[in-house]
């Protein structure tokens, strides 16, 4: 798993490369940790490449939706695998 981040006017698009499961989430946690939630307003999650997503993936994506707050949180580009595992748990509802 890799992370290209790309700065925007208004705030960061992280595109996620590969799988995101138990061995990589620690990876990822890392990434969302270093990134800076006040000077951003919204955030990005471009999920073309993410081939496949463990629940350890997705506790990952909470958690950086939570430290954002109210700002807008953005996932797009997610292949079905993807999707269908984010709509079972409620995740885009």
């Amino acid at each position: 798993m890799f992370v290209n981040e790309t700065k925007t006017e208004t705030g960061l698009i992280l595109e996620v490369h590969g799988w995101l499961d138990n061995l990589t989430s620690t990876d990822f946690q890392k990434i969302a940790e270093a990134i800076d939630y006040d000077s951003i307003q919204e955030l990005t999650l471009d999920l073309e490449a993410l081939n496949y997503m463990t629940s350890a993936g997705v506790r990952q994506m909470l958690i950086l939706k939570k430290k954002l707050g109210n700002k807008p949180f953005h996932l797009v580009n997610m292949r079905d695998n993807v999707r269908e595992v984010l709509t079972i748990i409620g995740f885009l509802d």
